[in-house]
């Protein structure tokens, strides 16, 4: 029963751990049937004359695009080995094996690697597919799913399906993660599982 207890403790202090080592908060829990959803609603078309470019101030180079504040500062940076295809008609834009650094003042950058992009300039997102890695810059804490939203709008990272997240000797697992860049908070919802790095389960 002690060693039980102490597992427990254990896992709450990874947790506490991870969030303080992201962005110094974090929260586990259900989410109730009002929970925000990864669905978006739909954007008004672009006013005319808008531009990709003109939508969300991007600086598009070769194989980069880079966003920055209106000081000139990144807040993100991203990279493809091969081309960005634009589609001027849908206000969209595609990659292959793409690589997205999220700046974090005061924190390590958030690195996201994927074979597959799809940013929607209307709807202020970026879509990562067909199997997402995510890691601090330091490759202390990294996280795989399925595929992730950034919101450009909001500064959110939205993931859902299996999620799966690496810190230190423990992992864990859940349905729902949530990375507000802003709030600077992570959530993790719906079937959290946490075990050491061996197998053996702690909750």
């Amino acid at each position: 029963m002690r060693s039980r207890i102490g597992l427990t403790i254990a896992v709450i202090a990874v947790l506490v751990g991870l969030a303080v080592a992201i962005f110094g908060v974090i929260s586990v829990r259900q989410p109730p049937a009002t929970e925000e959803t990864i669905e978006l609603p739909e954007a008004e078309p672009p006013a005319p004359g808008e531009t990709i470019s003109e939508l969300q101030d991007l600086t598009i180079e070769g194989g980069e695009v880079t966003k920055k504040d209106a000081d000139g500062n990144i807040i993100w940076r991203l990279v493809t080995a091969g081309k960005f295809d634009h589609d001027r008609q849908t206000q969209t834009m595609q990659a292959e094996n793409i690589q997205f650094e999220l700046m974090r003042p005061g924190h390590q950058p958030l690195i996201v690697e994927a074979p597959k992009l799809l940013a929607n300039y209307p709807q202020r997102t970026i879509r990562f597919s067909q199997g997402v890695r995510a890691y601090t810059a330091d490759n202390s804490q990294s996280f795989e799913m399925p595929e992730l939203i950034y919101q450009t709008d909001t500064g959110k990272l939205i993931a859902e399906g299996e999620v799966r997240f690496r810190y230190g000797g423990y992992e864990a697992t859940a349905r729902r993660l949530v990375i507000d860049s802003r709030a600077e908070e992570v959530r993790m919802s719906g079937s959290v599982r946490a075990r050491l790095s061996d197998g053996q389960s702690i909750n």
